[in-house]
């Protein structure tokens, strides 16, 4: 129930909700106060201030009552911005944007490619950040509909990395364990023998062996042309020869006993794993070039596969080569080993022979210097 002007009456209800803050000198300041209150003012469920609680009784201090009456009054007066309209026209930012679209003096658009970062100090920073906080409550950061996009992105050449570095790298397997690889040896050079199990070397007859349905598929469709020409389907059979050519030379490395392969050198190793690798990316080639459609070709393309062609025959007959002429000196250099290994048995035997003979000498002298002290005759004392 209202009390007398000025006082304060029933601060809290029974829900603990601020219902009634004071007793006005007039009607109207009480019907204001009221609505206020029931609008803005949240409910208080703890004494933590001793100031309110949900006792109707409870005695309010007297310094306490004009300081409460004060706040209450301001916070009647107290009126909510007006929140902007939807339909309000963006209006260009105070400060100046460092890349991306912006506007010039004459109100049009232009694109800075580029942007700085500015390192501010804290009391400029401080002094700056309420000014930035009210415009974007009244607008927003966004471009006008009229707005050309950002440029594409240029196009340019990426190189990339050689085969001949690609074929050096390790194989590393994603599914492997994540484990850190022990380091390689110091004492023992790193090189890798893709020809040691018998695998690689399977693998790379297998390779050969599609390499020659290649050649016979594009024999066959140069056969199938309307005007075949016999120099391409000639060709074809080069190609055939040496492919078989390449078959025999590595057929050799399953005659060469373990110990006359650890007799290459490092560079000779080198080199052999090299050729493999290059008979590898040839026969890839050649089976993406059996691929092509010979009918639909122009006369320059068909030209270009014709250049092609030749290339993998000249290359497919010099790794022939080479890998016979490795296992040819590989030989040599075994049968060296031998003829050294026998002539050092043979000097050996030589020398112990020499020894021999130096030492029967050597005892016979004394002897016959003993038989001349003892008054004998040194062809007695030999014979005895």
């Amino acid at each position: 129930m209202p009390g007398a002007p000025g006082s304060i009456v029933d601060l809290c209800g029974t829900d603990g909700r601020f219902q009634a803050l004071a007793q006005p000198h007039s009607s109207e300041q009480w019907r204001n106060a009221h609505a206020y209150n029931e609008q803005w003012h949240p409910a208080y469920e703890a004494n933590s201030l001793g100031m309110f609680s949900v006792d109707a009784n409870y005695h309010i201090p007297a310094d306490a009552r004009a300081v409460l009456l004060d706040s209450i009054y301001a916070s009647a007066s107290y009126s909510e911005p007006a929140p902007p309209a939807a339909h309000a026209r963006l209006e260009i930012q105070d400060y100046e944007r460092e890349g991306g679209w912006s506007f010039d003096a004459t109100g049009r658009t232009h694109y800075v490619p580029h942007g700085r970062i500015v390192q501010l100090a804290d009391s400029e920073d401080g002094a700056g950040s309420d000014a930035i906080v009210d415009d974007s409550r009244t607008s927003l950061d966004a471009l006008p509909p009229d707005a050309p996009p950002p440029p594409r992105p240029m196009q340019r050449t990426v190189e990339l990395i050689p085969n001949a570095v690609l074929d050096r790298l390790p194989y590393v397997c994603d599914a492997s364990p994540g484990y850190a690889p022990r380091p390689p040896s110091v004492a023992t050079p790193a090189h890798h023998d893709y020809s040691h199990s018998p695998f690689d070397f399977e693998q790379n007859l297998a390779s050969i062996e599609t390499g020659c349905q290649d050649i016979v598929s594009l024999h066959a469709k140069f056969a199938a042309l309307p005007a075949p020409n016999t120099a391409d389907l000639a060709l074809c059979a080069q190609i055939g020869d040496a492919l078989h050519a390449v078959r025999r030379s590595l057929q050799r490395r399953t005659q060469i006993l373990p110990e006359q392969w650890c007799l290459r050198s490092m560079s000779c190793q080198s080199k052999y794993d090299y050729r493999l690798m290059s008979l590898k990316r040839t026969l890839r080639r050649l089976h993406a070039l059996s691929d092509v459609s010979l009918c639909a070709l122009s006369a320059n393309q068909y030209e270009r596969v014709r250049r092609l062609l030749e290339q993998h025959h000249a290359k497919l007959s010099d790794l022939a080569a080479k890998f016979n002429a490795t296992f040819d000196r590989l030989r040599i250099r075994h049968f060296s080993s031998v003829l050294r290994n026998v002539y050092s048995e043979i000097q050996h035997h030589v020398e112990k022979q020499k020894q021999i003979k130096e030492e029967r000498r050597t005892r016979t002298v004394r002897v016959a210097q003993l038989g001349h002290w003892k008054g004998r005759r040194p062809s007695t004392v030999a014979v005895a």
